[in-house]
């Protein structure tokens, strides 16, 4: 695998998307990194190769003094340091996700550094554009080193995030799919006996209607979570009593 990755990380950059493997006819290494790593990062880490940035040396990004060079033009500029956002449309995505994936968070990165921190306030606008949720999604998936679960962005207070995936992508699966990420169907044995498991998919759906849907639409949307309702956890009203109880905790 790294033998036919290192001509077109040489030629591109970085590890190919992808829409780029695709395009070149390299379906054969799309299907290995999915089938067999699961993610970009996945494999990069398995052939020591920086995701990030390829041409950087080892442990670059680590060393807290080049952060500081790849940031001073920013500061120069505007006298503070941007939000993560804002740091990707003037082309610093390669320093966004060394700081995710390297430090503790750009607000850490400031401090250390003596300079302000301005991030700019996300509107409801702000989830209504695919490209602010992709950027918002890389960051997470730059953290995680896995395509993130609605449990996950909520642990985070992602809740904007995890509703613009809804509203863009329609599911958690067709954006994995639309990032090159594979999330298997199949849940395992037992799995849906467990309430834990029930009150995380309903999270889906209070993030897409803004409350606990009827039973009418759950049935029509997924009716598996209907089947467990009413055979494992005591009926819906039951589930709404212990859904509010542990959201509200």
């Amino acid at each position: 695998m790294k033998k036919e990755l290192l001509p077109l990380i040489k030629k591109y950059g970085k590890i190919p998307s992808i829409n780029i493997l695709r395009e070149i006819g390299r379906n054969d290494i799309e299907g290995a990194i999915i089938s067999i790593y699961g993610s970009y990062r996945a494999v990069a880490k398995a052939m020591s190769i920086d995701y990030n940035n390829y041409q950087k040396p080892q442990r670059f990004w680590q060393d807290i003094k080049n952060i500081e060079e790849e940031l001073k033009p920013v500061i120069e500029k505007y006298g503070y340091i941007p939000g993560k956002s804002e740091l990707k449309k003037i082309g610093k995505e390669g320093v966004v996700a060394a700081i995710e994936t390297y430090h503790k968070s750009i607000k850490q990165i400031c401090a250390l550094l003596g300079v302000d921190y301005k991030p700019s306030k996300k509107t409801n606008r702000h989830w209504l554009t695919e490209e602010n949720i992709k950027n918002e999604l890389e960051i997470v998936l730059n953290k995680l080193g896995k395509f993130p679960t609605a449990d996950d962005l909520r642990k985070q207070k992602l809740h904007g995030l995890l509703k613009g995936i809804l509203n863009i992508y329609g599911s958690f699966q067709n954006a994995a799919i639309k990032f090159g990420f594979v999330i298997p169907e199949n849940k395992p044995k037992g799995y849906w006996k467990k309430l834990s498991n029930v009150l995380s998919e309903l999270e889906f759906f209070v993030a897409k209607y803004g409350k606990i849907p009827s039973c009418k639409i759950l049935e029509k949307e997924k009716p598996i979570i209907m089947y467990a309702v009413r055979n494992y956890h005591g009926g819906m009203q039951n589930i709404k009593n212990e859904y509010w109880k542990k959201f509200n905790n």
